[in-house]
């Protein structure tokens, strides 16, 4: 049965929890009230699952249109998954750009010197 946006709204489960929509979506939900899209999906043979927003920054609508994204990546042979870590931020890439900034940084002199007529001051 497909949820509509009153049961979403109404919804207060006490434990953990799942609504399904059907197609692989899922609104999970916690009792301190986070409440997650998830979309369960098969890529060669094997079960994943993906996050792909929570409830009330995505409506339903929208969840729906990312699960039909994501049906049409996998029929044409790409894995969500693997697109979504791609796109990831690796910690090399975070480390050089902070080591390349702290070089920068430390090349510039922390205190100006100032020059009162031919002798410098600091």
């Amino acid at each position: 049965m497909k949820l509509t946006d009153t049961q979403l709204r109404r919804w207060r489960p006490k434990k953990r929890s799942e609504l399904l929509d059907g197609n692989g979506l899922i609104l999970r939900a916690s009792p301190n009230g986070k409440r997650t899209w998830t979309v369960r999906y098969r890529f060669n043979g094997k079960r994943h699952r993906i996050e792909v927003g929570s409830y009330p920054d995505m409506s339903l609508a929208e969840a729906r249109a990312k699960l039909a994204e994501i049906k049409i990546d996998i029929a044409a042979g790409h894995d969500p998954q693997l697109a979504r870590l791609e796109d990831a931020v690796t910690f090399p890439e975070v480390y050089r750009s902070s080591s390349s900034r702290r070089a920068a940084a430390a090349t510039v002199p922390k205190t100006p010197s100032v020059t009162v007529g031919c002798h410098p001051f600091s």
